[in-house]
């Protein structure tokens, strides 16, 4: 469990330079353990650049992404932006 918790640490500080160092940000960044959620008015282009940003911020730690503009699972929920939050 100590390790889990190093881990954690680690990441939330990683994770924290790597978002106040963007040009782009998430409007929401949400973490559990090594998953992270995040919400952008950013366009598809931004986001990538950041995904690649963050990559390559850390020599041996890698981020993966799921881009969505309707749904989207995350720990096993699906979270869905139907017609009626569109507007």
């Amino acid at each position: 469990m100590k390790i889990a918790v190093e881990f954690a640490i680690v990441m939330v500080e990683i994770e924290t330079k790597l978002v106040n160092q963007s040009s782009t940000k998430p409007i929401k960044w949400k973490c559990y353990i090594d998953n992270i959620f995040s919400l952008w008015d950013s366009n598809i282009q931004e986001i990538d650049i950041f995904i690649t940003q963050a990559n390559n911020f850390h020599p041996t730690i890698k981020f993966t992404a799921e881009i969505s503009d309707i749904e989207i699972t995350f720990l096993g929920t699906i979270i869905s932006k139907e017609e009626r939050f569109r507007n």
